[in-house]
């Protein structure tokens, strides 16, 4: 699920919404156009698509811990 919703969002932006903005400024610049991939702004989503993976390869192989809580 969170596969879908985080990559996703980083594949749109990275593929077509970042490189369309980046020929957008070039030709308003009046500079050369080519297709630039970046991850710009969403770098923050590869991040948390790489923990959230991490995470859970890891809950697959660890053993759960059990903690008891003293109750007031």
């Amino acid at each position: 699920d969170k596969l879908v919703r985080l990559g996703g969002g980083f594949v749109l932006y990275s593929l077509l919404l970042g490189p369309i903005l980046g020929l957008y400024c070039r030709a308003y610049g009046g500079y050369p156009l080519e297709y630039v991939w970046s991850t710009g702004p969403p770098w923050f989503i590869l991040w948390l698509l790489n923990f959230t993976i991490t995470y859970a390869v890891i809950a697959q192989f660890a053993a759960p811990v059990k903690m008891n809580m003293p109750h007031p």
